[in-house]
């Protein structure tokens, strides 16, 4: 359905990010917490994902091991990836937001029709507001403080670009 592969393996584009949660919908999976990711660019930006922690049924190593699906939003549009490690464990990324999520894969396909017809734009739509628009829509806490549903002040608004 559309799908292409970058280089490193992720799938472009919302239809396959539709298809790799239609798969998750038919092995019976559910999502378990949201983290919000950064990256730093530079000196001052930060490049933001966002990371979905599921159980695994199908993990090949052990039975119901934890598996993450990463958005990675920019210039390029959405890419989609699925990992058997944590990406905040890696040292390349931290995890600057986490939070218990809506466990059901329906509600993170409703998350990404809500924007899907966005275009990115380095001030007014980047990877930090698509990451607070999944963070606001996927957290399972509905009363949480302004403080904690921000990412992280310093970086808010800073314009984020990736190439």
């Amino acid at each position: 359905m559309g799908q292409s592969a970058n280089a490193y393996g992720s799938r472009l584009g919302f239809h396959s990010a539709y298809d790799v949660l239609d798969d998750i919908i038919g092995s019976g999976e559910e999502f378990e917490e949201i983290f919000i990711l950064a990256s730093p660019l530079n000196l001052l930006v930060d490049h933001h994902q966002v990371c979905l922690k599921h159980r695994s049924h199908n993990c090949c190593v052990v039975d119901n091991c934890d598996s993450f699906l990463i958005f990675d939003y920019g210039q390029r549009g959405l890419a989609v990836e699925c990992e058997r490690y944590n990406p905040a464990g890696t040292g390349t990324f931290r995890a600057i937001a986490t939070k218990r999520c809506v466990s059901h894969p329906d509600a993170v396909k409703a998350a990404l029709l809500e924007v899907q017809q966005k275009r990115y734009h380095l001030v007014t739509w980047n990877c930090q507001h698509f990451a607070q628009h999944m963070l606001e829509r996927l957290s399972d806490d509905v009363e949480y403080t302004d403080s904690e549903s921000k990412l992280q002040t310093a970086s808010i608004g800073v314009p984020c670009s990736w190439d």
